[in-house]
């Protein structure tokens, strides 16, 4: 079989999979049904197909992949993007980082200085403000509360 997302085979069972969850919708079984790393085209498809816009769009979003064609197709049709990757990257314990390093990029390091935050704090208001939902992950209690700690400056 194909591997290309693109390809009709993949189009028809991403049709197919929309339709049973657009059943589970109208049935009142789900509140709301979404999907991950869709382009608008695909997305445009499924509405094709059943009538029924995905609630969100989870997809990897920061400074080094903005994706704002589709971040603005969303916007304009009411469908919620939740961001991933806002922290360039993941690290498990004991293994290299993954991901861009954007979060020394000079702009990043100077912003934090600015406001008195950590970089990590401007990326995450960056794209807050940019109306994405973020998805910061991290088990290390300090972390978690910086996390927190976002609506206390705007950047321009």
């Amino acid at each position: 079989g194909s591997s290309n997302p693109q390809s009709p085979r993949h189009a028809r069972r991403r049709a197919e999979t929309w339709r049973a969850m657009s059943d589970l919708l109208s049935e009142g079984r789900a509140r709301a049904i979404g999907v991950c790393n869709m382009s608008p085209r695909q997305m445009e498809a499924l509405f094709e197909a059943t009538g029924v816009l995905p609630a969100v769009l989870q997809m990897e979003f920061h400074p080094a992949l903005q994706r704002n064609d589709t971040l603005r197709w969303c916007l304009e049709r009411g469908v919620v993007v939740q961001g991933y990757g806002s922290g360039g990257g993941y690290q498990k314990k004991g293994r290299p980082r993954t991901g861009p390093d954007f979060l020394s990029a000079p702009a990043i390091k100077d912003a934090a200085v600015a406001h008195g935050v950590i970089p990590h704090q401007i990326v995450l208001r960056w794209t807050l403000q940019r109306g994405v939902i973020v998805l910061p992950m991290s088990t290390n209690s300090e972390h978690q509360r910086e996390n927190l700690r976002l609506f206390h400056f705007d950047l321009s």
